[in-house]
């Protein structure tokens, strides 16, 4: 009988042991993944803040090079201005969107 008692409480300890594990663990895991996802939005807002600047950058050439008749006088450098443009908008309009919908989850 004192045998059987013992094991009983024994696994009652071992038990509650596992769920104290367990709990840690868990808000260990939710700690660990909050921080990431906000690392993560940070990351994505700060790329598309340097692609922002790159687009400002290319757009003001692109500018200049419309205000010179660029794709008359220079056509690989305009057309490669409008394309540089075009690619760092989107990455910049990408990045933000993204950070937006996994700041919401």
């Amino acid at each position: 009988m004192a045998g059987m008692l013992s094991s009983a409480v024994k696994a009652i300890k071992a038990q509650g042991q596992n769920r104290l594990a367990s709990a840690i663990f868990s808000g260990f895991k939710a700690m660990v993944w909050s921080f990431g996802r906000t690392f993560y939005v940070l990351w994505l807002e700060m790329t598309g803040f340097i692609f922002a600047v790159f687009t400002f950058i290319s757009a003001s050439t692109l500018v200049r090079e419309i205000r010179a008749h660029g794709w008359v006088t220079d056509k690989h450098r305009f057309w490669a201005s409008v394309g540089f443009t075009a690619v760092s908008g989107w990455f910049t309009l990408a990045s933000f969107v993204r950070a937006k919908k996994t700041r919401k989850k």
